[in-house]
């Protein structure tokens, strides 16, 4: 789940991609505006790696670095 600070949460608009092993890019069943829900495929047996995959943004403040996802948790089922 995200902490919803994002204006954007829909995965397309985002380029959000969740990659496990290297190899395996998720398929997304899911998602609302903090929460993105994934099926993890059968066929792996073993968690080595995951990486989180979103387009970046500037906030409209005076900060001016890059962010990306606001990740507040994952959970692996």
């Amino acid at each position: 789940s995200t902490h919803g600070w994002r204006a954007d949460y829909d995965p397309q608009v985002i380029g959000l991609k969740v990659i496990v092993n290297d190899s395996h890019t998720l398929s997304l069943k899911k998602f609302s505006r903090t929460q993105y829900h994934y099926e993890l495929p059968k066929a792996i047996n073993r968690i080595e790696s995951v990486e989180i995959r979103s387009s970046t943004f500037i906030p409209p403040s005076k900060d001016m670095r890059e962010l990306g996802l606001d990740i507040k948790r994952i959970e692996l089922n």
